[in-house]
């Protein structure tokens, strides 16, 4: 726990060279399945590092590390919910440089793992479509409003 803190104050603080030895401290220290979710944790703590509709200054390759040390994990519960993780990172770094064959082909992993109507399939479809102006304002209003409609609770509606 203590290192944990410790990660997240270097983070804050912007001594990235302390918070990869307390990474890697956490990594050296943890199980299989801990050192997953910490890996992908820090790859998102890495992309939100940024403001809205600020162009994105991270280190993309770093996330990208990050995200091929992960090895996932033999359990089936486990495995599915990291894989869908991963996929979103990678969707957002997509989204980032401006790739949008790729947003649209992990929009469709996603979609092959779940259904049409997945609130993680339509979100991530609505921010395909709203990162390259994609259709009508009507269709992205319609998507909106359908993405809106799926999820789960009124506080993950408010965050479409």
């Amino acid at each position: 726990m203590r290192n944990e803190l410790s990660y997240g104050r270097a983070l804050i603080e912007g001594r990235s060279d302390e918070a990869e030895r307390l990474l890697n401290v956490q990594l050296d220290q943890a199980t299989d399945v801990q050192a997953c979710r910490w890996l992908v944790s820090a790859a998102v703590q890495r992309l939100d590092d940024r403001l809205f509709d600020e162009p994105y200054e991270g280190d993309v390759e770093g996330v990208r590390t990050l995200l091929q040390r992960i090895r996932l994990p033999d359990h089936p519960e486990v495995r599915a919910s990291l894989t869908v993780s991963v996929t979103l990172i990678q969707h957002t770094l997509a989204m980032l440089e401006g790739d949008r064959e790729r947003m649209e082909a992990l929009v469709q992993s996603l979609q092959d793992l779940s259904h049409d109507d997945d609130p993680i399939v339509l979100h991530a479809r609505l921010k395909a479509q709203l990162a390259f102006d994609v259709g009508s304002p009507a269709d992205r209003s319609a998507l909106h409003q359908r993405t809106v409609s799926v999820q789960p609770s009124p506080f993950h509606a408010a965050l479409v």
